[in-house]
């Protein structure tokens, strides 16, 4: 069992000091200290306006997407179709809740990521879902390589060429091996 103490309140306004104050008594109620956890969740006071919520990062989300999208390779490969379907809607899910709340970054400027990411979706997504559907290894390896180029392309465009998505399912995503030297 855990014990969670935030600032979270309906009622009335705590303020720092007053989470140490009930930590305090808690502790004196016997509650070990490993069992108290305490989120830092501002108050929602009565008739305050909250602060605005940060949008998510956008870098934290490409991220994300490279970890589902390896991870989708990895499961389709394996004839883990289930899977792999499962990691390419939530892909989709962060190109069209996430990506369109989040902060470009400053390197990109001038960049229409958000073309680009609405692009990505309505074109490679469905390809990448029929190729899953069909089970065909051929027909996932195509989507799957068209896929990680636009990416690789929207990555050179907006200053981020240095992240590389393989073009092979199964391969880790970002592109890790050395360059080959030409």
């Amino acid at each position: 069992m855990r014990v969670v103490v935030d600032q979270d309140s309906k009622a009335y306004c705590p303020t720092g000091e007053s989470l140490s104050v009930a930590l305090e008594a808690l502790s004196n109620l016997g509650i070990p200290g490993d069992r108290l956890r305490v989120e830092n969740r501002p108050p929602a006071c009565v008739g305050v306006e909250p602060a605005p919520a940060e949008g998510p990062r956008y870098g934290a989300l490409m991220a994300e997407v490279g970890t589902r999208f390896e991870r989708m390779g990895r499961a389709a490969q394996a004839g883990r179709f289930g899977l792999a379907e499962f990691e390419r809607g939530e892909i989709e899910e962060i190109f069209e809740e996430d990506l369109p709340k989040a902060e470009p970054p400053r390197e990109s400027a001038g960049v229409n990521l958000a073309g680009v990411a609405q692009a990505f979706a309505q074109t490679n997504l469905p390809d990448l879902q029929k190729a899953i559907e069909s089970k065909d290894p051929a027909a996932i390896k195509r989507a799957y390589a068209l896929a990680s180029e636009t990416c690789n392309g929207c990555h050179r465009t907006s200053g981020h060429a240095f992240v590389e998505i393989p073009g092979q399912p199964g391969r880790p995503v970002p592109r890790l091996d050395p360059l080959q030297q030409q």
